[in-house]
């Protein structure tokens, strides 16, 4: 005998009891008793035969029994709800892809912003290096100023690197005014490729240095800087160089000094101060006359031949004399006072302040007595 056959007996079974007992007690059984009759004796025959709840439409059918219409019409309203809720869910779900697709999108816009700002830096740093400029002895600092600089092709001024000769400790980076042209009746300092050494343009770097960091140099190349006393030394030891300064006054008017022969010392000799054979524009005194001799000195280290700081009292690294007089001094104290205390040209013409001071070399190739 089959598993559904006994099932179907089972039911008949039952139904025919139920029937008797409902007929003595109620006499007929009406249609809807007799739907429920059945509901209620399928739902006991599924949990004998499979011992486990009937599937979800027995229950159905038992809500429709206990709610009656009404009730079952709200738990379709809460299958309604059900599936609003289903359909919320699935919004959320969109909400989530969306933010997901932000995402990405911000990670592609961070990748993006970071490649461009890598390629700009890319470019600043090899703005200079190109066509006759890109030649690896220029890359890779081998030669030996700015001169060599511009004429291995460069043209444009800005850092390159450079190693003088004798230096030991590798190639260091140094501003080239390679643009500049050559300033009427300045012929004496004529040509391109200058290396800068010093710049003043805003106050805003601290010139009131220790004797190391005078040394060294500091400050930012392409802005206001000291290239450094060391490399200076090195740079001038071989060969003639000539020095040239460019000024600005308060009144917007430039001024031009040419010295043609220009060297500094080693630190043993306190970095001694060398200038001589003196021209200028505009009337310009020889304002180095007074340093030609003079040591370096600092606020730590002071070099003047009396008893007296100078370096202190002016608050920045120079080739002091003693402080008894009007001298000029390029690394004062920036926009302070018209003397030696400030930055600072012994005897600007009508007696004017500077706002803009620039010092540089140029190796003079060939110089004679003469030239």
């Amino acid at each position: 005998m089959t598993k559904q056959f006994k099932q179907e007996q089972m039911i008949n079974y039952g139904f025919r009891n139920f029937q008797e007992e409902e007929s003595a007690v109620f006499g007929q059984p009406t249609s809807s008793k007799m739907l429920l009759s059945h509901l209620l004796i399928l739902s006991l025959v599924c949990v004998t035969i499979n011992g486990q709840a009937c599937p979800a439409t027995s229950k159905a059918g038992e809500t429709s029994k206990a709610g009656e219409t009404s009730k079952a019409g709200v738990t379709t309203k809460a299958g309604a709800t059900t599936t609003k809720a289903g359909a919320t869910t699935t919004k959320a779900g969109a909400t989530t892809t969306k933010a997901g697709a932000t995402t990405t999108k911000a990670e592609a816009t961070t990748t993006t912003t970071k490649a461009e700002a890598t390629t700009t830096k890319a470019e600043a740093t090899t703005t200079n290096y190109n066509g006759a400029c890109s030649s690896m002895s220029i890359i890779d600092g081998s030669l030996t100023d700015c001169r060599a600089i511009y004429e291995a092709g460069c043209e444009k001024s800005g850092i390159y690197k450079i190693t003088p000769n004798g230096w030991t400790e590798g190639p260091f980076e140094a501003y080239c005014d390679i643009e500049t042209l050559t300033v009427l009746n300045l012929n004496s300092c004529r040509g391109h490729g200058w290396t800068v050494f010093q710049r003043r343009v805003n106050g805003s770097v601290d010139f009131n240095r220790n004797w190391d960091s005078y040394k060294d140099g500091f400050g930012q190349l392409d802005h206001e800087f000291w290239l450094g006393n060391e490399k200076l030394h090195y740079l001038t030891q071989h060969g003639k160089y000539r020095l040239r300064i460019d000024l600005v006054s308060n009144s917007g008017i430039s001024y031009h000094a040419c010295y043609k022969e220009f060297n500094i010392k080693e630190e043993g000799e306190k970095y001694e101060f060398h200038a001589s054979r003196f021209h200028g524009t505009n009337s310009l005194s020889n304002g180095l006359s007074d340093q030609n001799g003079k040591a370096f000195s600092t606020y730590d280290r002071d070099n003047t031949e009396r008893d007296n700081n100078c370096a202190d009292i002016t608050q920045g690294g120079w080739w002091h004399k003693p402080c008894n007089g009007d001298y000029t001094n390029l690394n004062g104290v920036y926009g302070s006072n018209q003397d030696s205390t400030s930055i600072y040209w012994k005897g600007l013409p009508n007696g004017e302040s500077i706002i803009s001071s620039e010092m540089k070399i140029r190796h003079c190739i060939g110089c004679n007595q003469h030239d």
